[in-house]
């Protein structure tokens, strides 16, 4: 059994403050970046997630320590903790089966529906056939 990934800490972002992954320049830390389609469309504002805790594994963080500690300092990135990670996994799991309940009754809301139509659409056409025997 494989361990599990160990992490050295957590981040999130801090608005007003784009931040870019050390080693990923193109993956930003808890901030919705527009593409240039969306930039030339007049949409060009990133929109920051800072309720989003982004996990950093000890290898990354070992990997780029200096990076890292100075976004912490700086202020660029706030820093969170195991239990902000907690909290944050177990409300996306908390949303995630709301949404899975509220799909399944839609789709058994649709069911009934159709089975409602299907059953009226049957009675006129046995009546329709009993009236002209």
């Amino acid at each position: 059994m494989a361990d599990e990934p160990k992490f050295a800490l957590y981040v999130s972002s801090v608005p007003g403050r784009l931040v870019s992954r050390p080693g990923s320049p193109h993956s930003y830390l808890g901030a919705k970046v527009p593409t240039p389609e969306e930039r030339q469309a007049g949409k060009g504002e990133p929109s920051w997630q800072p309720d989003v805790v982004v996990p950093i594994l000890a290898s990354e963080y070992l990997q780029f320590i200096r990076e890292w500690d100075y976004l912490l300092t700086s202020g660029d990135l706030a820093k969170r903790t195991d239990a902000d990670f907690v909290a944050y996994t177990k409300a996306l799991e908390t949303t995630e089966a709301e949404r899975t309940k509220k799909l399944e009754a839609e789709a058994k809301k649709a069911e009934a529906e159709a089975k409602k139509k299907a059953a009226e659409g049957e009675k006129p056409a046995a009546t329709t056939q009993g009236g002209s025997s």
